[in-house]
């Protein structure tokens, strides 16, 4: 199945089995009508149209709301575009609901007199809910800009790399390079696939990720093409299929040694105690392009689309 059919189909179930339930619920809620410094109802607490649990982000609170209103769209967060992916990773929620339904109308009052023209519509609020701005007939493709509008809100500083970090610098060879052998990374890595446990050559890009993971349960695959750690992650279930559809590929560390974590140059009790990440990106020659410290896998997608020329993240969401 191609990532793209997973996207349109997920779509679809969002908007067929999460709509109406989600809708009735945020209707029965008392709003103040929509105005600069009102009370969203889509604030942290409230139920989303989402595949997530009834708060969007439960842990940690966003910095930052956008709700959007536009024909034909329904999702949320990074399923939304790469918009939505890099909205995540600077803290943010980001939902889009579709104008074809009554509901949506009524919520973003399509329907009154002075918004007789208006037909899409682009809501931003601070971290409590609070209404910080109103843009009509504008689209979820320019919020990126409109939130540019907004500095004390959103830093976009979370999404730059850095050149340095540690032992590891942007233009150099990555302790890891194509067809370099890891089975000696971790024990959780089955004996019978040894053979098959090396990072595979002829990949546009290389991801690896130093985290901890919140997570059991999962554990390295390993194909003619080489090993790689899954990042099942709940919030970013499709990440090795996005990946590999990129002809990129990724590596993680597990949480049972510190192996690929030394060899990055990190101390393993500061990345598995969640104190420290790191998100490495090479060429296909494994030479470092970005570090991104702070980051996790979760944002690949963000990281990728700073570098069109190894990946173009755009035609995952087309």
């Amino acid at each position: 199945m191609s990532t793209l059919y997973i996207y349109k189909e997920y779509g679809a179930l969002l908007e067929k089995d999460i709509r109406k339930a989600d809708f009735y619920q945020t209707n029965s809620i008392q709003r103040e009508p929509l105005a600069l410094g009102a009370q969203m109802v889509f604030g942290f607490g409230t139920p989303t149209e989402s595949p997530y649990p009834e708060k969007p982000y439960q842990a940690p609170k966003p910095k930052f709301y956008i709700v959007v209103a536009e024909p034909d769209r329904h999702c949320v967060v990074d399923i939304c575009g790469v918009e939505g992916s890099i909205i995540k990773t600077i803290g943010g929620w980001a939902q889009i609901y579709n104008t074809k339904f009554a509901e949506t109308r009524d919520f973003f009052e399509f329907d009154i007199p002075k918004n007789k023209d208006v037909e899409t519509m682009v809501i931003v609020s601070d971290e409590n809910g609070k209404i910080v701005g109103i843009y009509p007939n504008k689209k979820f493709n320019d919020v990126i800009a409109i939130l540019k509008l907004h500095p004390k809100l959103v830093d976009f500083g979370l999404i730059r790399g850095v050149d340095e970090f540690g032992m590891l610098k942007v233009g150099e060879l990555a302790p890891l390079k194509p067809e370099d052998r890891i089975a000696h990374l971790s024990k959780s890595i089955d004996p019978f696939a040894a053979y098959f446990s090396y990072v595979p050559k002829d990949r546009k890009f290389y991801l690896y990720g130093l985290q901890n993971k919140s997570f059991d349960g999962y554990s390295y695959l390993c194909f003619l093409a080489g090993c790689q750690y899954p990042e099942f992650a709940p919030d970013h279930y499709f990440l090795p299929g996005l990946v590999d559809y990129l002809d990129g590929w990724f590596l993680a560390n597990d949480m049972e040694n510190g192996e690929l974590i030394k060899l990055f140059g990190l101390n393993p009790n500061d990345v598995l105690g969640g104190k420290l990440s790191l998100v490495v990106l090479t060429d296909a020659k494994g030479i470092i392009v970005a570090l991104h410290p702070r980051k996790t896998l979760s944002d690949a997608i963000t990281i990728l689309s700073q570098h069109p020329d190894l990946a173009d993240v755009h035609k995952l969401y087309q």
